[in-house]
């Protein structure tokens, strides 16, 4: 019996080191591209290391910046596992009436932009950014490193364009809560397009490595200290006026939402 089971669990994890073998030969490839983003993110990619074109490929602005409107209708809590949607918001329940995004990606632009244009690519990143981001293209030889980019966007009195879209609304005769919110950041990771790094990051290889016990007791840490690398924090902003923006969307809010 003991042979028996000895054997089961040898295949077992031979049958395991083969699919990791051929896991490890699909991550290689011969692909110019040097670095490339998470592709959840954008489907960017450069095949050099020059932080110029490094720069010009990955600090493009944010593409989910967006405003967010919705509004709500108080029900009872009684009903609330009655009523398809409901939401449960600061100790009371809520059904939806409307929901609408704006997307504001059309408007943003560096923080800092020359008034001539020139510079595009390093404007709204700092000094000591942009010198660690040199050192890391031209000196880590890491496999696993990779360059977090945190992109922030600020927008100047946008609080008053909420206020505006709430009074509209009301204006029209809706009596529930209006949610005025916008998402002002998105996180982009850039990684190296290398044979080890791209078998690590393989689910197969995530799959693998749970079912053999303790590879993922190796994999965590592993991982955590190696991925360390540059951690930017370019900075956009949303490069047109509240008035001008409410301009061009307030004929189409009303009671019921936004109005194509």
């Amino acid at each position: 019996d003991k042979l028996v089971l000895a054997l089961m669990v040898a295949v077992y994890f031979v049958a395991i080191i083969f699919t990791a073998s051929l896991a490890y030969r699909a991550a290689c490839n011969n692909s110019s591209v040097k670095f490339y983003a998470d592709p959840r993110v954008e489907p960017l990619m450069i095949d050099s290391d020059d932080v110029d074109d490094f720069l010009v490929t990955f600090m493009q602005p944010p593409k989910s910046i967006q405003l967010s409107v919705q509004g709500l209708m108080p029900i009872p809590a009684l009903l609330a596992n009655l009523v398809e949607g409901a939401i449960e918001w600061q100790g009371g329940y809520y059904r939806h009436i409307f929901s609408f995004s704006l997307d504001l990606s059309h408007f943003l632009v560096p923080s800092g932009l020359p008034e001539d244009g020139s510079d595009t690519a390093i404007a709204g990143l700092a000094d000591q950014d942009l010198e660690e981001l040199r050192r890391f293209l031209a000196e880590n030889t890491n496999d696993l490193a990779t360059v977090s980019m945190m992109k922030e966007v600020s927008w100047e009195n946008w609080e008053e364009l909420a206020t505006n879209i709430k009074q509209k609304i009301r204006q029209g005769g809706f009596e529930g809560l209006i949610h005025v919110s916008w998402k002002n950041s998105e996180m982009l990771t850039v990684y190296k397009n290398r044979t080890w790094a791209n078998f690590l990051h393989m689910s197969v290889t995530r799959v693998l490595l749970g079912l053999s016990i303790l590879g993922y007791i190796w994999y965590l840490p592993y991982m955590w200290l190696r991925q360390r690398g540059p951690q930017l924090q370019p900075r956009f902003k949303v490069n047109v006026g509240i008035a001008e923006y409410w301009n061009l969307i307030s004929d189409k809010i009303s009671e019921r939402g936004f109005d194509t």
